[in-house]
This record gives structure tokens, C-alpha cells and sequence, in this order.
């Protein structure tokens, strides 16, 4: 079985060491395959999710590792925390500012740039005598996939 190092080339590879120094963290083999697993998923992880991705893939990284791995990519902005279902999951974000629509049905988020959002919150704080912090500006709700396949379900009544 390859390993997700052997299936990333050498240009692949050095982009997930810029982004671990990029972030203040050392490049070791256990956060690169951890960043590496969460790296073009739409969908966030939970540390046993991605725990078991690696250890399918054959890779010798204990679940510790990963927890740790996770809050430190956390710590530095490189990964974006989710609550669902009372568990912590974790999705790779770009960099910049941007904000996350989160559906509550099947857990896809989006990302979107921040500046619809930032004049959104903005006219909150005007409106509202609150200053909203846009780090944490996540938006829930139901994407349109779910939405459509919810009005497709039998016996409905709609």
C-alpha cells in the first residue's frame, strides 16, 4: 500500500513544509501527514477520523500525535475548529479572511471571503451596539444539496 507521502511529490510535499514553518511549527513527518489527510476536504474530521485515515493508509502515527497535531495547526490558524454532534472536527483553511458556511445536515463547508461578511458584521455593530469578532463568524445552516434532497423525500407534504 502507498503512503500518502509516496502518492505527494516533491512539490506537494514542500508546500506542506512551507505551510508548518509558514505557521511557527516544525515540518516533522507525524504534521505532515496529519495536515496532509485534512488537505482538499470540503468536509471537517474528527481526530479518530483522520486517526484511522492515516493508520488504513499504513501509517505508524498514534492517536495522541494526533490530537496534538490538530491543536497546534489550531493554534496557528491553519486549521479552523468545528463543533458537530457534540464532537470536535477539524478542516483545512486557506489563508486570508475568510468566513465558513456550515451545513447542519451533511457538515460541508464553504468558505467565502470576507468582505460580504465583514460588512455584514460591521452593520451589526452598528445596529446592535456589539462588536462581533470575526475570527469566529461561522454561518449554519442547510446547503442547497440537503435542501433540495430534503424536498425530494416521499411523503413530505410539500
Amino acid at each position: 500500500m502507498m503512503s500518502i507521502h509516496q502518492r505527494r511529490g516533491p512539490d506537494q510535499q514542500r508546500e506542506l513544509i512551507g505551510e508548518l514553518r509558514a505557521a511557527g511549527l516544525a515540518p516533522t513527518a507525524q504534521r505532515r501527514l496529519v495536515l496532509d489527510a485534512l488537505h482538499g476536504h470540503d468536509h471537517p474530521a474528527s481526530a479518530i477520523a483522520i486517526y484511522q485515515r492515516l493508520r488504513a493508509d499504513g501509517q505508524a502515527v498514534g492517536l495522541t500525535t494526533v490530537y496534538r497535531t490538530l491543536h497546534a495547526l489550531a493554534d496557528a490558524g491553519r486549521v479552523h475548529v468545528f463543533h458537530r454532534d457534540g464532537e470536535l472536527t477539524y478542516r483545512h483553511c486557506r489563508e486570508g479572511p475568510h468566513h465558513h458556511l456550515v451545513c447542519e445536515v451533511c457538515g460541508l463547508v464553504v468558505e467565502r471571503s470576507g468582505d460580504t461578511v465583514t460588512r455584514w458584521l460591521q452593520q451589526v455593530r452598528a445596529d446592535e451596539d456589539f462588536v462581533p469578532n470575526p475570527q469566529h463568524s461561522d454561518l449554519y445552516g442547510v446547503c442547497g444539496t440537503c435542501l433540495r434532497a430534503d424536498r425530494r423525500a416521499p411523503g413530505d407534504g410539500r
